[in-house]
């Protein structure tokens, strides 16, 4: 999205959900008369980890405490090490990057990013990580694995690159993996008209801690033979009208998936809730199963399922063990700003991520055919969510002004984006996204809970 995707960010953080009760009240014992007054708030420390090179954050960026009523506590350059701020309840911190790239094409403006954690709670601490640093010296290796009798093509996949070769022999680049590489081979038989999705897993094999500076040959290492994977979906909603199901094999400690071990879909009627696909489950020891269910309406909304688990043959996931609503809409609320989620069919969400656009028009057209953008903001934002489900936006400075969601700005430029909501069965979702501006290394993501996420897009495009 923005050319300066040097930072990435990682909610390392435990988000709990936050819930709507007001403030409790204290009562004095001493009888009917005493008087009864609401705690004042306390504010408390919100500590932001900025865990990158400084090579890697560019110059200008900043980083600002606000408070929920959008007074800035602090507003400092963005750098390497630990930054601090008091807060109450419901403020934000904010990375505000500089300016960069044409907000439109021929239009003329720039475009500014945010990456946003809103509503965040006294005692939250935030670890912010990513950046590469200077991209290191290729370091291409030969790997080479057993031969598989049948075998039309053969998948190498390591933690830091993958490849597909015709033949047990393949040339990677491994100078991302470090000194050590983890190394799993998978042989398929024929690719059928379906795509490789269709071909037939026939051996595996997998190798630890292998030195990177030199090749790779585990041709003499034994081979695994697949089972047999029988998935069970129940608690389907009466509502769904079709189900996507994929389970993939995660690397264990390593942040790297295996090409989905099952992909089906299934359409209503679900007798029972329930349905039930097979597939084939490589055997990789120590590793795990990443199953993803995709419910949606024949009337718009859609629930996301996610859940990691032991890499048995059978698996039961139980859709109906977690209380979530359909995300049917997001409605801008300029006057408020913010966004406002309307869902049905479920409980709330405890945290909801996504992206908000803010833009501009030039006063005059530029571009035949019609006004074009004169600045962009882009958010990129995670909030935790109360009973009234909704997203407040900070107002900046005038610094920043640019991001500001205004209530004028109806007349004069655009909003949009989309946002995704969150609830775990445990009412704690960990890790909420990764890597937002590189490749997505999260490993699991979702830990070993079943997590329910909706979402839904607005404004214009």
């Amino acid at each position: 999205m923005n050319a300066r995707k040097t930072v990435a960010l990682l909610l390392s953080a435990s988000l709990a959900a936050c819930g709507g009760d007001d403030a409790p009240i204290d009562v004095d014992a001493a009888g009917p008369d005493a008087e009864t007054t609401p705690d004042a708030p306390v504010a408390g420390t919100v500590t932001v980890e900025l865990d990158v090179p400084m090579a890697d954050i560019p110059p200008g960026t900043r980083l600002l405490f606000l408070d929920a009523d959008d007074t800035v506590v602090s507003d400092v350059a963005a750098t390497t090490g630990t930054h601090q701020a008091e807060l109450f309840a419901g403020g934000s911190v904010v990375v505000v990057l500089p300016p960069g790239g044409p907000a439109a094409t021929g239009g003329g403006g720039v475009q500014q990013q945010q990456l946003a954690f809103l509503n965040v709670e006294p005692g939250l601490t935030l670890t912010l990580t990513g950046g590469d640093g200077p991209p290191p010296a290729s370091n291409i290796r030969t790997l080479t694995a057993p031969t598989v009798a049948g075998a039309a093509n053969y998948q190498f996949s390591t933690p830091c690159g993958n490849a597909t070769s015709g033949t047990p022999s393949v040339a990677l680049d491994l100078a991302y993996c470090g000194a050590t590489t983890d190394v799993y081979v998978a042989a398929y038989g024929a690719v059928t008209a379906t795509g490789i999705g269709g071909a037939s897993l026939l051996k595996t094999a997998i190798v630890r801690g292998r030195s990177t500076a030199a090749d790779i040959d585990f041709s003499a290492e034994p081979t695994s033979d697949p089972g047999a994977l029988d998935l069970d979906i129940t608690g389907i909603r009466p509502s769904v009208a079709t189900a996507n199901v994929n389970a993939s094999v995660i690397g264990d400690g390593v942040g790297w998936v295996l090409q989905p071990t099952l992909n089906g879909s299934e359409s209503a009627p679900f007798t029972g809730g329930a349905t039930s696909l097979t597939g084939t489950l490589p055997d990789v020891a120590g590793a795990s199963l990443g199953i993803g269910v995709y419910t949606s309406r024949s009337g718009g909304g859609s629930l996301q399922y996610n859940q990691v688990a032991p890499a048995d043959l059978s698996q039961t996931l139980d859709l109906g063990s977690v209380d979530a609503a359909w995300l049917d809409a997001v409605v801008p609320d300029l006057e408020a700003s913010e966004l406002r989620l309307i869902t049905s069919g479920g409980g709330d969400y405890g945290l909801a991520s996504g992206s908000l656009y803010v833009g501009h028009f030039a006063p005059a057209p530029v571009l035949v055919g019609g006004p074009s953008l004169e600045s962009l903001a882009v958010w990129q934002f995670v909030s935790l969510l109360g009973a009234h489900q909704a997203i407040r936006f900070p107002t900046l400075p005038a610094a920043y002004a640019t991001a500001n969601l205004t209530e004028e700005l109806g007349a004069t430029g655009l909003v949009g984006g989309s946002v995704t909501g969150y609830r775990s069965s445990a009412g704690v979702y960990v890790d909420a996204f990764a890597d937002w501006f590189g490749p997505n290394t999260a490993d699991g993501g979702f830990g070993t809970a079943l997590v329910a996420s909706s979402d839904a897009s607005f404004g214009a495009e």
